[in-house]
């Protein structure tokens, strides 16, 4: 996790110079227990049988991503598999179980968006995040011979959940009202080796499931320099923690 620390002390810096004036960093987190799951090959060591483990998921949107496909109403991206010209996704997701973190980057697709607008007050009631992977293997003559698939969403439904249509707001979501689910596989099409290398997937029981989402930066203003001093130092505060507390991450074949 300290890789993924860095990762955002960097990005933070950076868009201190670039960032125009509405760019934000929103955060979409949540944690709860596994109604279902398996681990069909106990790649992760916790079992084939996920259910009952305590999961969190972590989404980063980044809405000043060069490049990144964007609409008025979500933060979407598309990345190097879905337009071959590269990785544009504003998005990226860490699933946390048993102390373990797998992680999907979002270069096929992700999305934080709202779906659903309640009457005619400007109020929505529908909030999905989204990061998918899809790599490609291929041997020597360019052939698919596997796929590795990693995908994390979470949808949460309840009257008037943002107050407006700008995702660039602070909301802590009450117990039942959101949906969260994942998978990670990877698949082979050679046929001497038919069959799934891993496969990991798992659903979140919504009354376990506390989902807040926060907007790192003000929509209308570029943060004062003193803010992105402490949210560095802050970054650092948390990796120096970390350091002390060692994590497994797991990695595909």
């Amino acid at each position: 996790m300290t890789k993924f620390i860095k990762l955002g002390a960097a990005l933070a810096l950076s868009l201190a110079v670039i960032a125009p004036a509405e760019a934000a960093i929103i955060i979409v987190t949540a944690g709860g227990t596994l109604s279902g799951g398996r681990d069909d090959l106990n790649t992760l060591g916790l079992g084939t049988d996920l259910t009952g483990q305590t999961v969190s998921l972590v989404f980063t949107f980044d809405d000043a991503t060069p490049g990144a496909y964007l609409d008025p109403n979500s933060l979407s991206g598309y990345g190097p598999d879905w337009t071959g010209s590269g990785d544009f996704s504003p998005g990226s997701a860490v699933v946390t179980i048993g102390g373990i973190d797998l992680a999907t980057l979002g270069d096929y697709y992700s999305n934080y968006d709202v779906s659903a607008q309640y009457g005619a007050g400007g109020a929505w009631d529908t909030v999905i995040a989204s990061a998918v992977d899809n790599k490609f293997i291929r041997d020597d003559l360019g052939e698919v011979i596997a796929s590795d698939w990693r995908s994390v969403s979470i949808s949460a439904a309840g009257l008037n959940i943002l107050t407006s249509g700008n995702l660039h707001q602070n909301v802590d979501l009450p117990l039942g009202s959101a949906n969260g689910s994942f998978e990670f596989y990877s698949w082979n099409y050679d046929p001497d080796i038919w069959g799934y290398n891993y496969f990991i997937s798992g659903q979140l029981d919504p009354q376990s499931l506390n989902v807040s989402i926060r907007s790192l930066a003000d929509p209308n203003a570029v943060p004062e320099p003193s803010t992105w001093a402490m949210m560095l130092f802050g970054f650092g505060a948390v990796g120096a923690a970390m350091r002390r507390r060692p994590r497994q991450i797991f990695t595909a074949a």
